[in-house]
């Protein structure tokens, strides 16, 4: 009887793990709101939506998401996982042409993923390194190396071998 009861709280806990995971937040950016998976990484979940966290030439050259081009920076107002900058995240950000306090307030979309609903901002100037608001995005975005964009996301990485 033991051994049901500790079945029945394994597949319980495997159910209300699923379900947070299937669980999907509001996301706004550029003017339009998407629902996201919680867990999903920010980058990845606006590409795969339509959206870019890039402005002008860096949608086509930036970093594909490692955190090393600082091109994907953004305000976020609401709950990603880390809660604080990641390493990668104080070095890049801290570096021309971010550089505090300006940047005191950006987060590489590629770094962070979304635990609850979010507002995302995305500055001007090639890095979002810029004082003013980004224009709204292009209503014809595709990420240019489709699906390849999205290789080098952990977790990512797996599913790319399996061809899943």
């Amino acid at each position: 009887s033991s051994s049901s009861s500790s079945s029945s709280s394994s597949s319980s806990s495997s159910s209300e793990a699923e379900a947070a995971a299937a669980e999907t937040f509001p996301v706004e950016f550029r003017g339009r709101t998407v629902q996201v998976r919680r867990g999903e990484l920010l980058r990845t979940a606006l590409l795969r939506r339509g959206l870019t966290p890039h402005n002008g030439g860096a949608r086509r050259i930036n970093c594909r998401g490692i955190g090393s081009c600082g091109t994907c920076a953004v305000r976020l107002e609401g709950s990603v996982a880390p809660a604080e900058r990641t390493s990668i995240e104080g070095a890049r950000l801290n570096f021309p042409p971010h550089a505090a306090p300006r940047s005191d307030a950006l987060r590489l979309a590629c770094q962070v993923r979304v635990e609850g609903p979010l507002r995302v901002t995305k500055m001007d100037g090639f890095w979002g390194q810029g004082e003013a608001e980004s224009p709204d995005a292009p209503d014809d975005f595709e990420a240019f190396l489709g699906e390849l964009e999205y290789v080098l996301d952990a977790g990512e990485r797996g599913r790319w071998r399996r061809g899943e």
